[in-house]
């Protein structure tokens, strides 16, 4: 499935600023223009059939430069296709749910509610009408998606280390294991399908040992939305704005970041892993490069990562 994502950079330097946003498309990386937002920069990469582009775009633009201070980053991922059609709207729900609690923020465990006012502008999950046709020479004559499904709810980390700002890794994992569990969810194949149904039935016990608040959250709408990024009060009438609070009180109230992030993070990786070793062992694909460990989803192309 055709993946592609958006990295939102709030904090670039301002005698830079202006540099980077002429840049970034010359570099064949879209950069829309948002004055709303101040001084972000947003480099939207291009959706394309595998993960790669989308899990070294962003470290390559940590080595050219632009972070030029820590801070979080907000990850969208795009997903070829309409997945709010009815059909697919479920395991959207499984797909977005466990990232509201996976590779959570330090700086931002103790913002206000209505900081999510932008994120709710378009919600957790939006679809859009302008996905770009994937041109690619085993397909006849080429591959063409007018929509595109995307997930909000993922984020980055830029750390100092050594006087040099880095890119925490944690976002690789997120890519890739969306772009892994979206394909069995879409594909044509019965027993990928079957083995995504797994997944999701597993996310769904999970809440099932957690308060009621979380099932509440998992079965929300996660396409509800206010249309307006600036409302805050507009955020209060949205059922699913108002079960994700009384879920983060609770995450705060009884400490319970660590414990999701660990438990969440693990079932995905075992499902993606299950994903993986049947798509080598019936569809001869090699997926060598992707390996685990007892913390993550890695990707191992040293020469250019490292």
């Amino acid at each position: 499935m055709p993946i592609g994502i958006e990295v939102q950079i709030p904090r670039v330097d301002p005698n830079h600023f202006a540099a980077w946003k002429e840049a970034l498309p010359f570099l064949g990386v879209p950069s829309p223009i948002r004055p709303e937002f101040g001084g972000m920069v947003e480099a939207a990469f291009r959706p394309a059939r595998s993960f790669h582009a989308q899990v070294l775009g962003p470290l390559l633009l940590c080595r050219l430069g632009v972070l030029a201070e820590p801070q979080d980053l907000a990850l969208h991922i795009s997903l070829q296709g309409d997945l709010g059609d009815g059909v697919h709207e479920h395991g959207v729900r499984s797909l977005a749910f466990p990232h509201l609690f996976i590779h959570p923020s330090q700086r931002l465990r103790n913002r206000p509610d209505w900081s999510m006012a932008r994120v709710m502008s378009k919600g957790l999950v939006h679809v859009h009408e302008d996905a770009e046709a994937i041109h690619d020479i085993s397909l006849s004559p080429e591959y063409v998606a007018t929509m595109r499904t995307e997930l909000r709810m993922f984020r980055g980390f830029a750390e100092l280390n050594a006087d040099r700002i880095e890119l925490s890794r944690s976002f690789v994992s997120d890519v890739i294991a969306i772009s892994i569990l979206g394909s069995a969810l879409v594909s044509d194949c019965h027993h990928c399908r079957e083995l995504f149904a797994e997944y999701a039935a597993a996310i769904e016990q999970a809440t099932h040992e957690l308060p009621s608040d979380f099932r509440q959250l998992l079965a929300s709408n996660y396409f509800e939305s206010t249309g307006d990024p600036r409302d805050e009060t507009l955020l209060n009438l949205l059922p699913i704005f108002r079960r994700w609070s009384s879920v983060r009180q609770l995450v705060r109230d009884r400490d319970l970041s660590t414990t999701l992030d660990v438990r969440f993070r693990t079932l995905r990786n075992q499902h993606v892993q299950l994903v993986l070793k049947h798509w080598s062992d019936e569809h001869g694909l090699n997926t060598a490069e992707v390996h685990f460990t007892n913390d993550d989803i890695q990707l191992t192309l040293p020469s250019v990562m490292n």
